[in-house]
């Protein structure tokens, strides 16, 4: 996503390219266990536990900012709103003014 070379990649989590094509067939830890989840990968690649974990929360966030979001309430969507209830107002007045 961050249009990152696999030796980029290598250089961040400090492994070898066989290492992190292993890391690559991991599923993404996360929910309560995430924690214990990454413990035990950094453990068994012998990979610096925060390194992966930096690199892993990056992964999550642009995951995140990929979704498409729909909020509710939001200014935005209030903003249209007030103007279209403007709008449906301003029709009405017409209508019953003497």
């Amino acid at each position: 996503m961050e249009k990152l070379s696999e030796d980029s990649l290598v250089q961040r989590l400090g492994c070898t390219p066989d290492v992190l094509q292993w890391l690559s067939l991991c599923l993404t830890p996360d929910g309560p266990d995430f924690e214990e989840q990454t413990r035990g990968i950094a453990d068994r690649f012998e990979v610096d536990l925060q390194k992966l974990v930096h690199v892993l929360r990056r992964v999550q966030v642009q995951q995140a900012l990929a979704k498409p979001t729909v909020i509710q309430g939001s200014p935005i969507d209030i903003a249209a709103r007030d103007r279209e209830d403007e709008e449906e107002e301003d029709l009405f007045e017409d209508e019953f003014e003497p």
